[in-house]
């Protein structure tokens, strides 16, 4: 008898409401959605509703300096130590699976 396979959930599609984001033209921090907009897709409670988005000035400071997308933060950081131990567990990573690999194709 065969284990029932589960079928992984599918992802919700990204509506605009959901790309908001901060503005980082160098200008003042400001969010691209106005005031009242209801942020469908954001309730994870079964009896919830959508969150409103409120005004800039209710959020605190740090919601505007985070990064828009992870790729431009680890782009530029060439020296930053972080990302080069990353890098490197990666590299171990890959080395480790292609060994485990080649161990188990001679073990046949």
């Amino acid at each position: 008898m065969r284990p029932q396979s589960f079928r992984r959930a599918s992802r919700p599609q990204l509506t605009t409401a959901l790309l908001c984001t901060a503005a980082s033209a160098g200008a003042a921090a400001a969010s691209s959605c106005p005031p009242g907009t209801v942020l469908k897709g954001l309730n994870y409670l079964k009896d919830g509703q959508d969150p409103v988005a409120l005004e800039d000035s209710e959020y605190p400071a740090w919601v505007f300096a985070l990064p828009s997308n992870k790729a431009a933060t680890t782009k530029g950081d060439k020296g930053d130590p972080a990302v080069e131990l990353r890098k490197q567990r990666a590299g171990l990573k890959k080395a480790t699976r292609a060994a485990i690999k080649a161990s188990n194709d001679l073990k046949g």
